[in-house]
């Protein structure tokens, strides 16, 4: 039998399940405003933010000198692919990418520019849909052990898969309100 260890009890706590319907790998947009997913993705953001370490200057550098000179060598692709930098590299960056989409998000919404917040709302259905972070933590895990803090929005299954919920919230999101508000904004009518 498979044991779950959900580490994401926050959410219960800034939205209720009522609200969201969470389940593993289903998120229901019932419910889904702006206003509570919000709160939950920055707490998710900032707490993975904390329990990942930052790569040294002289790391980035490694990592991205090795980018460009592994064309030609299968073999040296495959150890940098492996290395813990290259995924804490890419792990790092879709945080910052994170970070900045919800700063805008919120300076938007400070501002009052409607328009620029659903922009910045789409830019983070984009980056929660993307599953590849779930590859990085993946093997940057395998290789440096992390205590994953309850914000964090990861599960690990006994089997040892980690298993990222924000491709659902990417799905609740959308459908729950980004969707006709950015068709409201477009003023794209149904035929």
């Amino acid at each position: 039998m498979k044991i779950v260890i959900l580490i994401f009890s926050i959410l219960l706590a800034v939205v209720s399940n009522a609200q969201i319907g969470l389940r593993i790998g289903f998120t229901s947009s019932k419910g889904t405003t702006a206003e509570n997913a919000y709160p939950v993705l920055v707490a998710s953001v900032n707490s993975l933010d904390r329990v990942m370490p930052t790569l040294t200057p002289k790391e980035k550098e490694w990592v991205i000198s090795e980018q460009k000179e592994m064309l030609g060598s299968s073999a040296r692709l495959t150890k940098l692919v492996q290395s813990k930098e290259y995924n804490l590299f890419y792990i790092r960056e879709y945080i910052d990418a994170m970070k900045t989409y919800l700063n805008e998000i919120k300076n938007a919404r400070i501002s009052g520019e409607h328009k620029k917040e659903i922009y910045s709302w789409v830019q983070v259905c984009m980056a929660l849909d993307q599953n590849n972070i779930e590859q990085f933590l993946r093997m940057y895990v395998d290789k440096s052990p992390v205590v994953f803090e309850k914000e964090s929005h990861v599960f690990f299954l006994e089997d040892k898969t980690i298993y990222v919920g924000w491709s659902s919230w990417s799905q609740a999101i959308w459908e729950g309100f980004l969707k006709e508000d950015l068709r409201r904004i477009l003023n794209i009518q149904d035929k």
